[in-house]
C-alpha cells in the first residue's frame, strides 16, 4: 500500500477539503492532523484519517469545534491499466451517488440519512467524507455473521434505499447522462446451464432425505417460473451490501438503533434480489435463513412498501413478485452464493464433515427460495 503520509495526492486532497469545507460551512479551519495507513482500504485505495479544528460564527459568538473525516486516497502501488479503468468507473459512480443522487433521494421522503456526509472529491480520484466512528457508529465485522437485530436494521436501510431509488429512476429520462453513467440495464433471461452443472457436482453428496426435500419443492418453483412479470422492479442497488460496509449505532441495550452504508458501487444489475442475496450469502448464517427466511423477506417487503407509499411512487412489490424475481435472476444469485458452496464442498473430508453439511443446507435454502429449477 505504501506510506500515505508521503502521498502528494493526500496533501492535495487536504487542501481541496479545506477549501470546500470552509466555503460550504462558512467556517475557518484553524488546524488539522492526518494519520495515514489507518486502514488498507481495498486493492485500489487506502484510507487516511483527518482530524480538524474549525471556527464557526462571527466575533463574540464564534465557537471552536473539532471534526473528523475519512479520506480515500488512490493506491501508491502500480496497477495494471485494466484495473485503473475499473477503479475509475467505481470512483465516478460513487461521486455521482454522493453529489447528485443521494440529495435527491433524501428529498423524496422523511427518512434518516443512511450514508455518511460527503465533503469533496478531487481530480486525482480521492474523496473525503464524514468519519462515522466519530459519531458513535461501528462497522460490522466481515469475518463474523450479523446477529438478528443487525440483520433487521440492515434490511430497514436497504429497503428504504431501494424504495426511494425506484422513485428516483422513474424521474430520469433514458437519455439522461446520469442514467448512462449508472449503467442500469436488465441482463435478459438467465442461462441455467451453470445450475445444471453444479447439480451434477453435488448429486453424490446429497443424502436421500435432502434429495426428497428438494424434489418436493419443484412444483412450487415451476409455478414461479410461469408467473408473468413483465413489469419487473428496478431500483438503485448498492452493489456490495455486506457487513463491513454497514456501520451501526447501538442503544443502551447494545441493540442497533441506526445504520449507515458506505462504498456505494451502483452495480449494473438493478433488481432488489441482487442486493438481498449478496447480503444473505455474506452476512447471515444459513441456519437463520432456513428457519426465518420467510420472516426476513417479508420484513424487507414491509419496509419497502411503506417507503414506496411515502415517496408516492404509485407502486408496490409483493411476495409473489419477489419470489418470481428470485427465480428470474437465479444466474446472479447463483453466482453470489456458489463460490462459498464450492469451497465448503472442497474442504469436506467425509460425508459427515460440517463444511459439507453447511453447503447442503445452503443448497436446500436455494431450492426453497427458487434459485434452482
Amino acid at each position: 500500500m505504501g506510506d500515505l503520509s508521503k502521498s502528494e495526492d493526500l496533501k492535495n486532497t487536504v487542501k481541496q477539503f479545506i477549501h470546500d469545507y470552509q466555503a460550504n460551512n462558512k467556517a475557518i479551519i484553524k488546524s488539522y492532523r492526518v494519520e495515514g495507513n489507518v486502514a488498507t482500504g481495498n486493492a485500489f485505495s487506502g484510507i487516511a484519517s483527518l482530524e480538524f479544528e474549525y471556527k464557526i460564527g462571527k466575533r463574540k459568538k464564534a465557537q471552536i469545534k473539532t471534526g473528523k473525516a475519512i479520506m480515500k486516497i488512490p493506491s501508491l502501488a502500480p496497477m495494471p491499466q485494466e484495473e485503473i479503468k475499473n477503479f475509475q468507473v467505481l470512483f465516478d459512480r460513487e461521486v455521482l451517488f454522493y453529489k447528485t443522487i443521494l440529495p435527491e433521494l433524501y428529498k423524496l421522503g422523511q427518512c434518516k440519512p443512511f450514508a455518511p456526509i460527503f465533503y469533496t472529491a478531487t481530480e486525482t480520484n480521492a474523496m473525503v467524507m464524514e468519519d462515522l466512528r466519530a459519531d458513535g457508529f461501528k462497522p460490522g465485522e466481515r469475518s463474523f455473521y450479523l446477529d438478528w437485530y443487525q440483520c433487521l436494521k440492515s434490511l430497514e436501510v436497504l429497503a428504504t434505499y431501494h424504495a426511494f431509488g425506484y422513485k428516483y429512476l422513474q424521474s430520469l429520462d433514458m437519455n439522461d447522462p446520469r442514467w448512462r453513467l449508472i449503467a442500469l440495464a436488465p441482463m435478459g433471461k438467465p442461462d441455467t446451464n451453470d445450475v445444471d452443472d453444479f447439480m451434477k457436482v453435488m448429486e453424490p453428496y446429497l443424502n436421500e432425505g435432502v434429495h426428497q426435500k428438494i424434489l418436493q419443492l419443484r412444483n412450487e418453483i415451476a409455478m414461479l417460473e410461469e408467473y408473468p412479470n413483465e413489469n419487473r422492479m428496478y431500483v438503485l442497488i448498492h452493489g456490495d451490501f455486506r457487513s463491513d460496509n454497514i456501520f451501526f449505532k447501538y442503544d443502551s441495550e447494545n441493540k442497533p438503533c441506526e445504520a449507515k452504508i458506505i462504498d456505494w458501487q451502483l452495480s449494473r444489475e438493478n433488481n432488489p434480489v441482487i442486493d438481498l442475496f449478496f447480503f444473505f450469502s455474506n452476512n447471515l448464517p444459513v441456519e437463520l435463513l432456513l428457519d426465518y427466511g420467510d420472516d426476513v423477506l417479508n420484513y424487507y417487503l414491509e419496509i419497502l412498501n411503506k417507503n414506496l407509499a411515502l415517496s408516492k411512487a404509485n407502486r408496490s412489490y409483493d411476495r409473489l413478485e419477489l419470489d418470481s424475481d428470485i427465480v428470474y435472476y437465479k444466474h446472479i444469485t447463483f453466482d453470489v452464493i456458489i463460490s462459498g458452496l464450492l469451497k465448503s464442498v472442497q474442504r469436506a473430508t467425509s460425508a459427515e464433515d460440517p463444511s459439507l453439511a453447511n453447503a447442503i443446507r445452503w443448497l436446500v435454502f436455494m431450492y426453497k427460495v427458487g434459485i434452482f429449477s
